[in-house]
C-alpha cells in the first residue's frame, strides 16, 4: 500500500494560470458538446 506523502491545494492562478487557457477552454467545449452556440473568449470570460 502506497502511503500518501503530500497534498497540494491550488487555488486558481496561485500555482498556475488556469482560468484563461483551461477553464475558459474547458467551458467552451462542455457548451459545444451540449448543443449550445455559446464560445466563451477571453474578453467575455473575464
Amino acid at each position: 500500500m502506497t502511503q500518501l506523502k503530500a497534498v497540494i491545494f491550488d487555488v486558481d492562478s496561485t500555482l498556475a494560470e488556469t482560468e484563461r487557457d483551461g477553464h475558459r477552454v474547458a467551458f467552451s467545449m462542455a457548451f459545444s458538446d451540449a448543443g449550445l452556440d455559446w464560445n466563451w473568449n477571453e474578453e467575455l470570460h473575464g
